[in-house]
């Protein structure tokens, strides 16, 4: 088979890595490389690695709040902090990005690995505890499902030239 484009993912730690400081040198590389050679390109950001969160630092020195599972960081995706500079985040993104000929498609991060569960199985229950903790008798599923629509629609504002793609899984 011909191989006829590719997909990268950063992560925002990488791309953001002071409050209005943006690194765009990585997503630039990638995209001069791929086009070069006339291949479309899809780009992702995500938010969650193996290991915990892809958060930069000055979102939590910032007032975001995070929860420890199992040992990994884990950002409280509902933060208001955490959305306002992620919202933020995605704006620039989209500024630089959104009218860019050499990007076909961006990938919307909302949980681990783009994913659109928070974190690993293993965590499930220590996110759910924080849940409704900070939200007492909300229902676990519906809440997560709003957040990860409040993250989607934040790309889906932002970019009006380039597909958009929630990758659903697990």
């Amino acid at each position: 088979g011909t191989f006829v484009g590719g997909h990268l993912t950063f992560t925002w730690k990488q791309l953001n890595p002071g409050e209005n400081q943006y690194n765009w040198s990585l997503i630039d590389g990638w995209l001069t490389t791929l086009a070069g050679e006339g291949k479309a390109v899809g780009l992702g950001v995500h938010i969650m690695e193996w290991g915990g969160a892809q958060i930069p630092d000055w979102v939590y020195t910032a007032g975001a709040k995070k929860i420890t599972c199992g040992g990994w960081p884990i950002v409280k995706y509902w933060d208001p902090v955490f959305l306002a500079k992620l919202e933020k985040f995605v704006q620039a993104l989209a500024a630089r990005y959104d009218s860019d000929p050499r990007l076909e498609w961006v990938q919307i991060g909302t949980g681990i690995y783009g994913e659109n569960q928070p974190s690993i199985d293993d965590h499930d229950s220590c996110i759910e505890a924080a849940i409704k903790a900070d939200n007492p008798g909300v229902d676990v599923s519906g809440y997560w499902v709003g957040c990860i629509n409040l993250i989607t629609d934040m790309y889906a504002k932002c970019f009006h030239n380039k597909s958009v793609m929630l990758q659903f899984a697990p």
